[in-house]
């Protein structure tokens, strides 16, 4: 039986929507999978978010902790083999198989493998910041500027990137007030700020140093010269933390674009490293919950096609 074939094993790293997608499509085919998240040790995007309302069948705004609550419910009803440990290296044998070992000691050993762990986004570092996170603080227009539009809503970036955002912001609907503050001193380009001028966006050089509001929701911003901004929205362009550093320190190398996220094949969500998959955030596509767990159930399915090949099906 399938169960008892480590040739047909598959670890999962990461129990979001994008693992959790992999998970029920592979233990519907009756393949053995063992699911690990760290759970708690790891504040994922998912989990830090306080509405989800741009997945497919939702009706009513709902959190990240209920989405995942529900989604662990699901995992629930099949014999998937689920870890609450954190992952620390991952390396692979000569047989090609890859072996996985965790914060308790404990090792796992399959022949595939799929990274979903997600990312962490950076904060600018100021006091007083958690209140508003998901309130007022975001880091994805495809996610949050449309029930924003109609807000005053400022950019905090430390480069030309972040006039970039503030222009799709301003081509999509210009809102009341629009403005670009860095979170460090910067000087923008001259061609940026002359862009952002025509187009009526305020570009500041004094970073942020104060947040400014009433139960979590952002009234005012107020920079290092003393400059005070009305903003009622903040969106971030300051990065993210990769939380896939256990494949290097396991020797694994898979080939990544230039911001360090991991290059797949988009059909197959395959890496550069055989039977090596990267789903949701963690790969350079597009960074949804809806298309997380769209690519999970394609690398399932890929998997799944490649088990079959090797029994000659």
């Amino acid at each position: 039986m399938a169960k008892n074939n480590p040739s047909e094993k598959t670890i999962i790293i990461g129990a979001g929507p994008a693992g959790s997608s992999v998970a029920i499509y592979l233990a519907r085919y009756n393949h053995p999978v063992i699911l690990i998240d760290a759970g708690i040790k790891v504040h994922g995007r998912t989990s830090m978010a306080t509405t989800i309302e741009n997945f497919l069948g939702h009706r009513r705004k709902t959190s990240g902790t209920d989405f995942l609550a529900r989604i662990d419910k699901q995992l629930a009803r099949f014999p998937i083999s689920r870890i609450s440990e954190k992952v620390l290296k991952v390396s692979q044998n000569n047989q090609g198989q890859f072996l996985v070992i965790t914060d308790t000691g404990k090792k796992y050993q399959a022949q595939y493998l799929v990274v979903a762990v997600g990312l962490i986004d950076k904060m600018p570092e100021i006091s007083g910041l958690d209140p508003y996170y998901d309130h007022s603080i975001f880091h994805c227009l495809t996610c949050d500027w449309y029930q924003n539009r109609h807000k005053k809503i400022a950019v905090i970036g430390n480069g030309d990137s972040a006039i970039t955002t503030a222009l799709a912001i301003n081509s999509m609907q210009k809102p009341p007030k629009l403005a670009v503050v860095p979170a460090v001193p910067t000087k923008f380009s001259k061609k940026m700020v002359q862009k952002a001028k025509k187009n009526q966006i305020a570009v500041f050089s004094s970073p942020i140093t104060k947040l400014k509001g009433r139960n979590g929701y952002l009234q005012k911003i107020q920079l290092k010269d003393g400059t005070k901004v009305e903003a009622e929205v903040l969106f971030t362009e300051l990065g993210y933390v990769h939380l896939d550093g256990f494949l290097a320190r396991g020797g694994l190398k898979p080939k990544r674009d230039e911001d360090g996220f991991l290059k797949v094949n988009f059909e197959t969500f395959e890496t550069s490293v055989k039977n090596l998959y990267a789903t949701g955030p963690v790969n350079e596509g597009p960074d949804q919950a809806i298309v997380a767990g769209g690519e999970g159930a394609l690398a399932a399915i890929s998997i799944h096609a490649k088990i079959l090949k090797q029994k000659g099906i």
